[in-house]
């Protein structure tokens, strides 16, 4: 069952802090409509929930490349 414990939205960004009480976890939502980045849920430590909260860029598992940067990179030249 999981538990929503804080979510917030800002210049495009929805993060999202969760606790899973089946699995004991904490995972962080992500989604960004800037960089058309689709939801992506993953597990942060429960000792540094707060801090991921903040900074969900610094402990997700996926790179984040902007918008601007992937547009750049696929000009056919």
């Amino acid at each position: 069952m999981l538990l929503e414990l804080h979510e917030r939205a800002n210049n495009g960004i929805t993060v999202t802090l969760w606790y899973d009480a089946i699995s004991k976890e904490t995972l962080i939502s992500l989604a960004d409509i800037t960089s058309e980045l689709e939801l992506q849920t993953y597990p942060v430590p429960a000792h540094r929930a707060l801090e991921a909260f903040y900074h969900p860029y610094c402990f997700a598992p996926f790179p984040h490349i902007p918008k601007r940067e992937r547009e750049r990179e696929t000009v056919n030249v």
